[in-house]
């Protein structure tokens, strides 16, 4: 069993909401230690902006989800990840923001915990060496 993770915004997003996956997300929370590139800050702020900017959300509420994200993930810079992470978005030809998180899963040999269903099919076809964790089905403990 690992006793660390990486994540990624979409994990991260659904603690700001109530819905199927809050509770997965928040079990992951828990029971791990979070990283993920430092690039997680502004994909998170950005999806909390899109979500006050649809209603669904108050800019404090966001605030505070953004404030907590930041307090429980370990942040890794982003600088150091993207040789490897610009190698597996050629390779899969998929944006490097979203390979930052399985270049740091792949260099910290722990399970990469998404909800990004179109990231977790790419990268499935090809880097059998990475641990993906669909959070939609998420096994306990982690391997």
């Amino acid at each position: 069993m690992t006793d660390r993770v990486v994540v990624d915004a979409s994990v991260m997003l659904k603690l700001a909401f109530k819905e199927p996956l809050t509770s997965a997300a928040e079990a992951i929370t828990l029971r791990y230690l979070l990283q993920a590139p430092d690039i997680i800050v502004a994909e998170t702020a950005n999806g909390l902006w899109k979500s006050v900017r649809l209603g669904s959300l108050t800019p404090g509420d966001a605030q505070m989800a953004l404030g907590e994200m930041s307090r429980i993930v370990e942040h890794v810079a982003s600088d150091v990840l993207a040789p490897r992470a610009l190698e597996i978005a050629l390779q899969f030809s998929h944006p490097v923001d979203d390979c930052l998180y399985a270049a740091l899963a792949e260099r910290e040999r722990i399970p990469f915990v998404t909800a990004d269903k179109k990231l977790l099919g790419k990268l499935a076809a090809g880097l059998s060496q990475l641990e993906l964790v669909d959070l939609s089905n998420l096994p306990d403990p982690l391997p």
